[in-house]
């Protein structure tokens, strides 16, 4: 029989959750453990909680002075602004936007095919995209 289960729960912080306030609460429900005896020894279980890496949230309106830059942008650059979405998933943006960086995605991928083997875009997408870049680049250093 093992001495000890080690397990790592992946709980994703919402936009508005604090990071220190989430572990605190896996803490609390994991520590309850403790009160539990063994049926066979009588001692009482242990429980070692660590806080691992973790993806601050992320949130961007289109208000944002990026998203507005990037609506700008397409719109001059393609005629017409691009679509905007929000993704239901965890990237490194949450950081730059937690230290005030103002931070969205873009780019000529397909958001249904990330990470799939149909991750990939088309030239004229990729052309369409730079073109975006090159304008956002040059109009803030206008």
């Amino acid at each position: 029989m093992q001495d000890r289960c080690e397990f790592t729960l992946d709980r994703r912080l919402l936009p508005g959750d604090d990071p220190s306030v989430a572990f605190a609460e896996i803490e609390r429900i994991a520590k309850k453990v403790e009160q539990v005896k063994d049926p066979v020894s009588g001692k009482s279980y242990s429980v070692d909680v660590r806080l691992g890496p973790f993806m601050y949230p992320s949130l961007v309106t289109t208000e944002s002075p990026i998203v507005r830059a990037i609506l700008h942008a397409s719109e001059v650059m393609l005629g017409k602004p691009v679509e905007t979405y929000y993704s239901p998933s965890a990237f490194d943006q949450g950081y730059l936007n937690h230290v005030g960086i103002a931070t969205a995605n873009f780019g000529a991928g397909e958001h249904q095919y990330a990470h799939t083997d149909y991750d990939m875009a088309s030239v004229e997408r990729t052309t369409d995209s730079a073109r975006v870049y090159a304008f956002m680049m040059l109009n803030y250093l206008a």
